[in-house]
């Protein structure tokens, strides 16, 4: 039996390269969440009507964030992924972040961010100066994270 997508290596054996696993792609108005119990993915919310991801949105393989969850990626790409898609990456930076559950405490809850090894629009983007790659991202996860009950600080 293949490994859990989240059980994946962190790195492409063959390359070096980072892993990342899309759990929504760019343009869904809904979120998916990959879960281990049944190795499938999970429709986790339905976004307000007008409201989608601008950039695929998934997972380093083999990583545990403060949350206990693997490690999040925003990643930058010419077209969205499918959902499930394992793709090298190349990171450039992360959105420090703290989030509260509603009546819960603080935890510390960062979005790397990353352009695919394979992107064409998105390959001269080396870091965070770049303003197409940081103003989406920063503004769009507090609103995404507002629907949920969640406080986000950064």
């Amino acid at each position: 039996m293949p490994p859990l997508l989240s059980r994946l290596p962190t790195t492409d054996p063959n390359t070096g390269d980072l892993l990342a696993v899309i759990e929504t792609p760019k343009g869904s108005p809904n979120k998916y969440d990959y879960d281990d119990t049944c190795a499938a993915f999970r429709l986790a919310e339905v976004m307000p009507k007008g409201s989608y991801f601008p950039y695929d949105f998934g997972f380093i393989p083999s990583t545990v964030g403060d949350d206990g969850d693997p490690l999040d990626v925003l990643v930058f790409m010419d077209d969205p992924a499918p959902v499930g898609c394992v793709l090298t990456i190349r990171l450039i930076g992360a959105i420090e972040a703290k989030q509260q559950e509603k009546g819960g405490d603080w935890e510390r809850n960062d979005r790397l961010l990353a352009v695919a090894t394979h992107a064409h629009t998105h390959a001269h983007i080396e870091g965070l100066d770049d303003p197409d790659c940081w103003m989406k991202p920063k503004h769009f996860l507090p609103t995404t994270i507002s629907k949920k009950a969640k406080r986000l600080s950064h």
